[in-house]
């Protein structure tokens, strides 16, 4: 295995990984996360050290893009994943779109606009009411623990959500 090293720096509070290539990435979500409880309410810019070339799929350290690798894997469209995932209602094709974004886009967060855009170009599934409930349905996604929800109103998948995906996609294609 590869050994990884990561600075994560918030404000005054400044911490560093090393380990893993696999499992790296979701020790530093965990501790950024809890970096971010320990913050003052105030604005406070994120600063973060270049993370070196890995196929790291969820850093979540900035607007950063899926590693081509794992784009590369995926390319469908949301009709053909929410078809595959057999949606039935709008928290299903918000999933299905949301899925699209990371892995087919390269996404790793994503705003509401994106999802409910991409949402649309699922015009087997998608209904002019989804617009109208679209924040309720985030909101239900987000304390389900589908989706992450992010600073400055940004939305991410969650790791069960990105593994149960990985091999859903894996099945499609």
């Amino acid at each position: 295995m590869t050994t990884r090293r990561v600075k994560l720096k918030l404000g005054l509070a400044e911490v560093e990984i090393e380990g893993e290539q696999d499992n790296l990435h979701e020790e530093a979500l965990g501790i950024l996360e809890r970096m971010v409880d320990m913050v003052p309410a105030q604005p406070v810019p994120v600063q973060t050290a270049p993370l070196p070339p890995a196929n790291i799929p969820a850093a979540a350290l900035g607007n950063q893009s899926v590693t081509s690798e794992v784009q590369a894997n995926f390319d469908f469209s949301v009709d053909a994943i929410a078809s595959h995932r057999k949606s039935s209602s709008a928290s299903d094709l918000a999933v299905a779109a949301s899925i699209y974004l990371y892995y087919v886009t390269g996404q790793v967060e994503f705003s509401r606009t994106d999802i409910l855009d991409a949402m649309k170009t699922a015009t087997s599934f998608y209904k002019e009411n989804m617009r109208g409930n679209h924040t309720k349905t985030l909101r239900v996604l987000v304390k389900n623990g589908v989706l992450l929800s992010r600073s400055s109103g940004k939305y991410a998948l969650s790791n069960a959500t990105r593994s149960e995906a990985e091999a859903s996609l894996a099945e499609l294609g």
